[in-house]
């Protein structure tokens, strides 16, 4: 029988195997030092890091970190739902900053709420213009979406290995962007990824919905682009045309969704609409409930411990998805933004957090076996779905 490294040897080696499948180092320092960051990223233990943008500030700076450390950082352009509600979808210009947030902004998403009555609305819409009246001038000043996509072509362009990064939805804040707008912004900016090939990352917060009607008229719109499968004879529009289609049509786009916060139905319903393209990526953000008062080093571990470790410390919805999804489509990220140097520890804690999920699964779920003392195995594996991921292999 073969020997199990010992996991005291192997910490670094497992590292240097793992990409941080999505992090903000471009954001690290707030943005002012991206030498700094550059430095911190290039000591890392971890293999790889994909730098997500976020803002339409951050664009750059993601481009900047990644020409200091190509060998390090893979870049990811896109915007982040929070910053979505500064694309206009008006075709004509100039744009109006007030009119503009007036429209995009709302308190509640409609129709998952109760349909407000008039009093309600007018409240509502009394308090936006006095929030406006103190906040417009911090407000960015909107851009046409055509004139941000034309931005994201280039930078997409300009660099073959990058991918397009955190776009998505949220419900969250006070004043919240229309989930109307969300989804036109983040439909605009897929149809670019899946015209250019290019791997996505998914951003969604309590929008599992929206996020299942995304991906349905994504495949309607798209079909083997977006999906990698071929039609159905079922689906075909006469008899004989199945296994018929272009042999140079390229074969779907890789999706991750990141820190999914999803039920384990939905991330099954997930899988099932896109077999071949989705995955999921974990962090120690979504799964720790919180900090544990010493969450033990390599050596410290040995499967007599799980009970221990998972009972209270970590989130049971995380650890139920992490258990529920498929070992070939799991990916780890930080989703960390400030000082790059703590990447290793961040990655660290969800690979562990992982490793003991997998190994502790119920019985039934058909997983399969894990030795909790083995880092190597899954580090493989883990490293092989990045590089299926990101690659398309």
């Amino acid at each position: 029988m073969a020997d199990h490294a010992s996991p005291t040897t192997t910490t670094e080696d497992f590292l240097g195997r793992l990409t941080d499948a999505h992090c903000h180092a471009s954001d690290a320092f707030e943005g002012a030092d991206p030498g700094r960051a550059a430095g911190a990223i290039g000591g890392l233990a971890t293999g790889k890091v994909c730098v997500m943008s976020s803002s339409l500030e951050s664009q750059a700076r993601t481009a900047d970190l990644a020409g200091r450390r190509p060998a390090k950082v893979v870049p990811a352009f896109g915007l982040h739902p929070w910053f979505v509600g500064a694309v206009s979808l008006a075709r004509a210009e100039p744009i109006d900053k007030r009119t503009h947030y007036r429209a995009v902004l709302c308190t509640k998403h409609a129709p998952l709420c109760s349909p407000p009555t008039p009093g309600d609305r007018r409240e509502d819409e009394e308090a936006l213009e006095r929030w406006l009246d103190g906040h417009l001038p911090l407000l960015p000043t909107p851009i046409p979406l055509a004139g941000f996509l034309a931005e994201l072509r280039v930078r997409l362009a300009q660099v073959p290995g990058s991918m397009w990064a955190r776009s998505g939805w949220t419900r969250r804040a006070r004043y919240k962007v229309a989930i109307a707008h969300q989804l036109a912004v983040v439909r605009a900016q897929i149809d670019l990824a899946v015209e250019l090939g290019r791997p996505v990352s998914l951003h969604c917060v309590q929008a599992s919905n929206e996020i299942l009607g995304l991906v349905d008229a994504l495949v309607a719109r798209w079909g083997r682009r977006f999906t990698g499968l071929d039609p159905s004879p079922s689906t075909t529009s006469s008899p004989g045309r199945a296994g018929q289609l272009d042999p140079s049509t390229p074969r779907g786009i890789n999706v991750c969704w990141h820190s999914p916060s999803l039920s384990v139905d939905v991330l099954r319903q997930i899988q099932r609409k896109l077999p071949q393209t989705a995955y999921f990526s974990f962090s120690s953000h979504l799964a720790v409930l919180h900090r544990p008062r010493a969450l033990p080093g390599d050596a410290a571990h040995s499967p007599h411990e799980t009970p221990a470790l998972l009972d209270g410390q970590y989130s049971p919805r995380a650890l139920r998805a992490i258990q529920a999804t498929p070992i070939d489509r799991l990916l780890l990220e930080t989703d960390h933004a400030a000082d790059p140097s703590m990447i290793d520890e961040k990655m660290r804690t969800i690979f562990r957090v992982v490793q003991i999920a997998r190994a502790s699964a119920p019985s039934g779920l058909g997983l399969p076996s894990l030795d909790p003392a083995d880092s190597n195995s899954l580090a493989a594996q883990i490293e092989a779905n990045w590089n299926r991921f990101y690659k398309g292999a």
